[in-house]
Order: C-alpha cells, then sequence, then structure tokens
C-alpha cells in the first residue's frame, strides 16, 4: 500500500498563487511534477493544483492525526447540517473558522461546519491487554476459556499456580500465562488477559 503524502503551506512566493490564503492548510498529494511543484487534489476534484515546493513541508505520517469531530449545535437553519446534531465527521482539513468534511461518495467537494457547532472527539483508544499472572488467580478460576484454533476445544480453569493455570479438559491439564493468552479465549471472545 502506497504511503500517502500530505504537505502543509507554509507561505506564498507568489500573489498570483491560487494558495496565498491557504497557509497553514494540509493537502494531500497525488504527484510531483517535473517543476519542483507538488499537485495537490482539492475536496475530491479531480483537477491537480500546484503548490511550489519552496512553500511547502512534508508533514510525517505520525505527525497526521486524523480528527473526528461531533456537531453539538446549529446556529442557522439555513446550514446543511441542522438536522445532524450529534452526527460524528471525519475532518479533511481545517480552516481558521470552520472544519471540512466529506460526506457519503460526494465528489462534489467538501461540507464545511462551522467550529463554533462542533468539537473535536478523540478516537477510541484500542484496548490492550497482558497475560494473567498468578496475583490473578482468584478471578480467573472456574472462568470457561476455548482454543483459538480449536474451538470445540472448551475447558474450565480449575486451579492457578505460581506460573500455570490447570483445567479440566484432558486435552490441556495445564498451561502457562503466556500460552493462554496466546492460545486461549474466553467465551465471549475476549483474550484471556488482563486489561492495561
Amino acid at each position: 500500500m502506497k504511503t500517502k503524502i500530505r504537505i502543509k503551506i507554509t507561505k506564498c512566493s507568489a500573489d498570483i498563487f491560487w494558495y496565498k490564503n491557504f497557509i497553514g492548510r494540509v493537502f494531500e498529494v497525488t504527484r510531483e511534477d517535473e517543476f519542483g511543484a507538488y499537485r495537490v487534489a482539492i475536496c475530491g476534484t479531480t483537477n491537480a493544483y500546484c503548490v511550489q515546493m519552496t512553500d511547502c513541508e512534508i508533514i510525517k505520517e505520525k505527525e497526521m492525526k486524523t480528527k473526528i469531530i461531533r456537531i453539538t449545535g446549529c446556529k442557522s437553519d439555513l446550514y446543511w447540517y441542522n438536522n445532524l446534531v450529534d452526527s460524528c465527521f471525519e475532518v479533511d482539513h481545517v480552516s481558521h473558522q470552520d472544519y471540512y468534511v466529506n460526506v457519503g461518495a460526494s465528489t462534489e467537494g467538501c461540507y464545511c461546519i462551522s467550529r463554533e457547532d462542533a468539537i473535536v472527539i478523540e478516537p477510541i483508544p484500542e484496548k490492550v491487554y497482558t497475560p494473567f499472572t498468578n496475583e490473578n488467580g482468584a478471578s480467573i478460576i472456574g472462568c470457561p476459556i476455548r482454543n483459538k484454533e480449536a474451538p470445540k476445544y472448551i475447558a474450565l480453569i480449575t486451579w492457578v499456580g505460581l506460573n500455570y493455570i490447570y483445567t479440566s479438559n484432558n486435552k490441556i491439564n495445564y498451561a502457562s500465562f503466556q500460552e493462554l493468552f496466546d492460545d486461549w479465549t474466553f467465551l465471549d471472545g475476549s483474550p484471556c488477559g488482563k486489561l492495561v
């Protein structure tokens, strides 16, 4: 998969360039041309607009954070989102007054939402688990577990030792905490480990 390159416009070296009012804006690069410019598509348009390489900087992948906004209100009944309060959208780009979002499969460009009418929400972090230890023994004794590779093998954790769990299943009498974590899940599909 090809990595997306995005640029941030840092200056405008000539008043005639289209981006003179877009300093600080970020755009996705569609290609580099032979004249020392990046070509960028704006809000789903198929036209590629030129940005001089000397007028921008490349945004590193780790600096690209996707913003999700939630509409909290609508100051005017005339705005397109007046019936969409509490709806969430992924932000395409931002201006000093508005968030610009793509709606559905629209190719007609971005729709703007006033910053006064939305808040940025953070994506829900992914849950991270680590293997159990013998300190978790009391909470997992009696729990049924299922083998990931052979789902028909179900066992009951019957005892917890210093480094191992013991089960009621003849196919596997015991397993280390790491093996339990790697090879087994609880019946609801959640990992056999503790939430960090």
